[in-house]
């Protein structure tokens, strides 16, 4: 049996991984493209954009119940990956809206952990990894606490926009 203590560090390993791999899709070929290079005003800015895409665009949409506001808040090719589920923008909308008018469901992210690259002149993708304490709260019922940790790949496009792209959510079960 592997101690708890290995998997964090595999944990960590993947997640290690996953960011390089992500760096080197957002760069790669882009010298031939004419590649943005990014101050360090400028990323710090761009995360902090990317940071509220994913906390007020998409999370804000959520707990609202605002679909196109949800579908603006991701690209065309979103995929969630959560608890064993893949999801596309549409699927995961119907999920949510299973709850409506039957809870509320409100959230708080915090521990950002972002990085910027630039991908071409007028792209930049950025990869994030947050906290997410959350409460669904049935109609009529008792608040319940939920918390996941979660990765989210973000594209801002020409206009300025970030939108989320993959966001990966793994719950964190009290019990850990």
């Amino acid at each position: 049996m592997t101690s708890p203590c290995s998997w964090r560090r595999l944990r960590t390993c993947c997640c290690g991984t996953l960011a390089a791999v992500v760096a080197a899709c957002a760069t790669g070929n882009a010298g031939a493209r004419g590649r943005e290079t990014l101050t360090s005003a400028d990323s710090v800015a761009a995360a902090r954009g990317a940071e509220a895409a994913v906390r007020e665009r998409f999370f804000g949409a959520l707990a609202r119940f605002d679909y196109a506001g949800l579908h603006g808040a991701v690209t065309p090719s979103f995929e969630l990956e959560e608890d064993s589920l893949r999801l596309a923008a549409d699927q995961f909308a119907s999920l949510v809206r299973g709850f409506e008018g039957k809870a509320a469901i409100t959230y708080r992210l915090d521990n950002f952990a972002t990085q910027v690259a630039a991908a071409t002149s007028s792209r930049l993708v950025a990869w994030t990894s947050y906290r997410n304490h959350g409460t669904f709260t049935p109609a009529g019922g008792q608040a319940m606490p939920l918390e996941w940790l979660e990765t989210a790949v973000l594209v801002r496009d020409g206009t300025g926009s970030w939108r989320i792209d993959r966001l990966h959510s793994t719950p964190i079960h009290s019990s850990r």
